[in-house]
């Protein structure tokens, strides 16, 4: 059976991801870019580019770089940011990456999960668990540096476009994450992911921002059986990613956003039962 690498702490695997899959590479080392200087910077956002800019699903590279300079003991607004872009080599090879932004605020970490992608020779071998567990080591990270206890409550949230039955891989996608221990917000609850084009694209549309519709999928650390979650709660995750957005947008760029959350906010549900991301109607 191979074994996990170095850089991966068991303590931070998903329920589903406790073993290694049974073909995953030896020699993978992590890189992690941590200032936009570096050279890798622009492969891993042209990669990012690649894949996901047809659906409006990347933030400009000024918008990234600019978030790849912020530190959680530094607070923005009152919320510490951390994002990481960690690139996965194997043999020499880039095989994996994955981004992600850990934020800090009352005395606890969201981290919201922006981009996974394996590229086609390395799939279905195991590396997407190495990149679901990293951003929870970020998230001790980011926690520690921001001055936290040790055992900070961490919850990891992912929006993601609903399943579209002509579209298969929009299930293969979800049945990743709940074999994972993710549960889904019911889409009736609503959620608007920001405008990601560039702000200038926004500001220059006669229409303004054109926010998407997703759903919220969580995976809350160490209370993944917990089925029910508190409106409250929902509503502090959502805050906090609004807050990261803002950190390269305009609050005019959110407005749409602002509403929804402001409606949200006054019709927040007590309890709101969570189920399987394949399982919603």
């Amino acid at each position: 059976m191979p074994a996990w690498p170095s850089f991966i702490d068991p303590r931070d695997l998903a329920p589903g991801d406790l073993s290694p899959h049974p073909d995953l590479p030896e020699n993978i080392r992590l890189h992690e870019i941590e200032t936009p200087d570096d050279p890798l910077f622009d492969l891993a956002y042209e990669l990012l580019v690649g894949e996901f800019s047809e659906a409006g699903e990347i933030e400009p590279r000024d918008v990234l770089a600019h978030r790849l300079r912020l530190r959680p003991d530094h607070p923005v607004n009152g919320f510490g940011l951390n994002y990481q872009l960690m690139l996965l080599n194997v043999d020499g090879e880039w095989a994996a990456l994955r981004d992600h932004t850990a934020i800090v605020a009352d005395g606890e970490v969201t981290v919201h999960l922006s981009h996974v992608l394996v590229l086609p020779r390395w799939r279905r071998r195991g590396l997407v668990s190495l990149l679901r567990t990293l951003p929870v080591s970020g998230a001790r990270h980011a926690a520690r540096e921001a001055g936290l206890p040790e055992g900070a409550r961490v919850t990891l949230v992912c929006e993601m476009e609903p399943m579209d039955p002509e579209d298969p891989a929009t299930r293969i996608r979800r049945l990743s994450y709940e074999k994972a221990g993710f549960l889904s917000v019911p889409p009736g609850h609503g959620y608007m992911q920001p405008d990601f084009r560039h702000p200038k694209d926004i500001d220059a549309d006669p229409i303004g921002p054109s926010p998407l519709h997703l759903d919220l999928i969580f995976r809350r650390v160490g209370r993944e059986k917990q089925r029910r979650i508190g409106g409250r709660e929902i509503l502090a995750n959502v805050e906090r990613l609004y807050a990261m957005y803002l950190a390269g947008y305009e609050p005019h760029h959110l407005e749409p956003c602002r509403r929804w959350l402001e409606h949200f906010r006054q019709h927040c549900p007590k309890r709101v039962a969570l189920v399987p991301p394949t399982k919603i109607s």
